[in-house]
């Protein structure tokens, strides 16, 4: 647990849980990281993973929960994902998104995601870090 001068910041890794904490994560998707955020207000909750990991590369993804009420945690949690980027070394991060997914989008390009392919339904994106 983390804490900042009004937050506690909470990063649950997936990947070598113990069995008695897996029951607990059902719920979440199949990713690397889970993301917990706390104020006296509100809260955050959200997953980072990345998938098809080089050493100069990776698909990325980014999931908020729903339920979430602290303002900006998908920024938070996109700022925290390109610190863990860079730590690993990543040149290049590449992702998808519907294209009816304005706020996803609206997030991508704020954090200078570019389209370099699309389809009927998907956005494929890429930022060079």
């Amino acid at each position: 647990m983390k804490k900042t001068a009004n937050m506690e910041i909470e990063i649950t890794n997936f990947i070598n849980l113990p069995s008695d904490r897996l029951l607990e994560v059902l719920g979440w998707r199949n990713s690397a990281y889970r993301v917990l955020l706390k104020t006296k207000e509100a809260f955050g909750n959200g997953v980072i993973h990345f998938n098809s990991l080089t050493a100069a590369s990776a698909d990325i993804g980014l999931y908020k929960d729903e339920q979430s009420t602290l303002p900006k945690t998908g920024t938070f949690l996109m700022r925290l994902l390109l610190i863990e980027a860079e730590q690993k070394g990543l040149k290049t991060l590449k992702l998808k998104t519907l294209k009816e997914n304005e706020r996803a989008l609206g997030l991508y390009k704020k954090f200078s995601f570019e389209s370099v392919f699309e389809d009927e339904k998907i956005l494929y994106m890429q930022k060079e870090i």
